[in-house]
């Protein structure tokens, strides 16, 4: 079991004697919006499909969500979320040695790990507010087999742009490049910032709808490549590896165009506003600082002597959860990362985090 991520719910419920719903969870990215209300209504009246095997390789999914993106069906692959991808490409890849561009989700390199693959980080700097060094990773990227990159990052929000990024790829052609998309759809004009369709062979694309459309219990992933990567990579994809309702979900959101540019337009405004007025209120007193994101969630620095660990138990014990950072390699124990909920939930909780710094003991090191 890897443990390490954000969104544990059950256990803080357990421990508080309460059940999960009444739990505020600013620790998971997903859409603050919640899923389409007519997705859900479709995914109600599907629910008898359960009773049969699905499409054994999701092929009408595949091919229904490839005709929406204006792609290929040869260049997707569909699995149970894009962790199965990020822990299988290096077995079934064969690398030796990746480049992780960070400080970014600990699973690349718990994946590489899994697999005794050697692992390099790239981390940017808190004072060019991690953005990354395409200089560097240009320098290390023929040292290495294949380089990660998170592409809008988490935990920092940041992005590269696609040109720049395919320019990259395209002077270091006996390097993979590794790009997860999982949170680009909450980028206004992010479909211009998209590696999809990318003629580039050692590009490698990850997709989630997991994030986007609130729906992380049904565990939808592709992989987008060049055809013969995607032949290669297909042996590693288990035979029904999306459910049933997985299936009738993209089959749904495919079908629906018009409704599905309108909930992602509307995410994307959203979680703009949102992210400037909770990080006026987060830093009005100076003793946060937050970085700027393009994404559903803000990483954030607490005042020296302060650690997140000590928020987070605060937070904890008025049922709430945000995202201790400490464990992202590159960042310290004084980052959190806040993802958006409701506007009354979002200035509350920025509220009781400027509170709890307010009335903290001076000058103790809180743990």
């Amino acid at each position: 079991m890897i443990h390490g991520h954000g969104g544990n719910i059950y256990q803080l419920a357990s421990e508080l004697g309460c059940k999960p719903d009444r739990i505020i969870d600013m620790s998971s990215n997903v859409n603050p919006l919640g899923p389409i209300p007519r997705l859900l209504e479709h995914l109600r009246s599907c629910l008898e499909t359960i009773a049969a095997l699905p499409q054994v390789d999701a092929a009408d999914a595949t091919a229904a969500l490839a005709h929406s993106w204006r792609i290929p069906p040869e260049r997707l692959l569909a699995a149970n979320g894009t962790t199965h991808f990020i822990y299988c490409l290096p077995a079934a890849l064969g690398l030796e040695k990746v480049l992780i561009c960070g400080p970014t989700y600990a699973d690349y390199a718990d994946g590489c790990r899994k697999w005794k693959v050697a692992v390099k980080h790239l981390n940017a700097s808190p004072e060019d507010g991690f953005k990354p060094d395409l200089n560097r990773i240009h320098t290390q990227a023929g040292t290495v087999d294949a380089v990660y990159i998170c592409n809008p990052n988490n935990p920092t929000g940041r992005l590269v742009g696609a040109a720049r990024l395919a320019e990259l790829a395209a002077c270091n052609r006996r390097t993979l490049f590794i790009v997860d998309q999982s949170y680009l759809p909450f980028v206004a004009g992010g479909e211009a910032e998209s590696l999809a369709g990318s003629q580039l062979p050692n590009v490698i694309v990850l997709h989630s709808l997991s994030k986007i459309f609130r729906v992380p219990g049904l565990r939808i992933g592709f992989l987008e490549a060049h055809p013969d990567m995607v032949r290669k990579l297909s042996a590693w994809v288990e035979p029904w590896s999306l459910n049933s309702l997985a299936q009738e979900c993209i089959l749904w959101l495919a079908s629906h165009p018009r409704q599905v540019n309108e909930y992602i337009r509307r995410s994307q405004q959203y979680c703009r506003s949102e992210r400037i007025k909770v990080a006026r209120h987060l830093t009005a007193d100076g003793k946060i600082d937050t970085f700027p994101s393009c994404a559903s969630f803000i990483l954030c620095r607490l005042p020296a002597g302060t650690s997140a660990q000590w928020l987070c138990r605060q937070l904890s014990q008025k049922r709430i959860l945000v995202r201790n950072c400490e464990n992202f390699k590159g960042l310290d124990n004084r980052y959190f990362r806040l993802s958006l909920k409701s506007q009354d939930t979002n200035q509350a909780v920025a509220g009781m985090i400027t509170a709890l710094l307010k009335s903290r003991p001076g000058g103790k090191n809180q743990q």
